[in-house]
């Protein structure tokens, strides 16, 4: 099936600024993309909090919980942040 317009965009952005990095200690690596001090309101509160989140390909099947070995350093997936329907966003957490 060939693939869209957006979606070849969006691997042609995470191929730029991505890095190769491993989920769940799979040998597979992905292009991931991460962005320190991003402004995240808290849903409950309203609160601004600046994290960390992950841009990771829908292809690697990215969920919480699961570990992230990057070059920035190993995280832990918190919680989904954005999907587009080619890659999801997520919150991740130093560990």
């Amino acid at each position: 099936m060939p693939i869209g317009a957006f979606e070849r965009a969006s691997q042609s952005i995470l191929a730029v600024l991505g890095k190769d990095a491993f989920l769940r200690g799979e040998a597979t690596a992905y292009k991931i993309n991460i962005e320190h001090g991003v402004q995240v309101q808290d849903e409950q509160s309203g609160l601004i909090h600046q994290r960390d989140i992950a841009t990771i390909p829908n292809a690697a099947l990215p969920r919480k919980g699961d570990t992230l070995n990057h070059p920035d350093g190993q995280y832990k997936i918190d919680k989904l942040y954005q999907d587009n329907g080619v890659n999801k966003r997520y919150v991740i957490v130093a560990v």
